[in-house]
């Protein structure tokens, strides 16, 4: 059971943009009324791709913000340090870009092409923003994740610093007589 919880951690974003790129394919090709709504589904992915951009930003200031010089120290001195801190925030946001840029050449496209040409740009354009959508709950538990570290980074050197401030004061005084 702990893989399959690891796995869905880490491929549940794109496991959901398959699942839903097969399945919106499939509703379209199946059922073409579907199609009829196709320009309104492409404007609200612009719309989820530019969301997405603004919450990543406001998620990565938050990140920067927990990032005190202690917690910098402990972030370098893991495995691939900040840049890979930093990496789940990019891949989301270029998700959310590139899905909000698909969506709007689909928009313009979208009247001039054929059924199947129609499907493909709903299904590629509602994955893309379904792989945004759920990185971002992601997010969620990674940013939250982050704060608890520090948190708990803070609380230790809290204690370090009592016992410190303890040995001193048990130290004996020298006079300067």
């Amino acid at each position: 059971m702990a893989k399959v919880a690891a796995w869905t951690r880490g491929y549940a974003d794109a496991a959901t943009a398959l699942c839903v790129m097969g399945g919106v394919f499939t509703l379209t090709r199946f059922f073409p009324t579907v199609l009829e709504g196709g320009i309104t589904v492409l404007g609200a992915e612009i719309t989820i791709g530019i969301g997405v951009m603004g919450v990543v930003l406001a998620s990565m200031a938050i990140l920067v913000a927990l990032m005190g010089n202690e917690y910098l120290i402990v972030i370098r001195a893991t495995r691939g340090g900040m840049k890979r801190a930093l990496r789940p925030y990019t891949v989301v946001a270029l998700a959310g870009g590139v899905g909000g840029l698909v969506a709007l050449l689909a928009t313009v496209a979208y009247p001039a092409m054929p059924g199947i040409g129609r499907c493909l740009c709903l299904s590629l354009s509602t994955s893309i923003s379904s792989y945004a959508l759920v990185g971002l709950v992601q997010l969620v538990a990674i940013t939250a994740g982050h704060g608890a570290m520090r948190a708990q980074l803070l609380e230790r050197m809290s204690g370090w610093e009592a016992a410190v401030r303890e040995a001193r004061e048990a130290e004996p005084h020298e006079s300067n007589h």
